[in-house]
């Protein structure tokens, strides 16, 4: 939760690991908590990148683009992730 803290720690992280999950997907959280919904958008897009199967990561980028009045795919997309179609066999 001191997310202010922390911040130059991941910037840090991602200074040496430019795809760390984590450092990204935190970052992005901060940005949108500071109001700055574009830059998180990119830094969690950029997370689901590196890790597309996690829900967490697709509802803040849904969070994000919904605060940029954008349509929120990232849910529909998650969906699709968690419980891809079945094919009859």
């Amino acid at each position: 939760g001191r997310y202010g803290e922390a911040e130059p720690l991941y910037r840090d992280v991602l200074k040496k690991v430019p795809d760390q999950f984590d450092a990204l997907q935190v970052l992005g959280v901060l940005e949108a908590q500071r109001g700055r919904h574009e830059a998180a958008a990119q830094l969690i897009r950029k997370a689901l990148a590196v890790n597309h199967r996690s829900a967490e990561a697709h509802s803040n980028l849904g969070n994000a683009l919904r605060a940029l009045g954008r349509q929120a795919r990232p849910v529909l997309r998650l969906r699709t992730t968690l419980h891809p179609p079945t094919r009859d066999r």
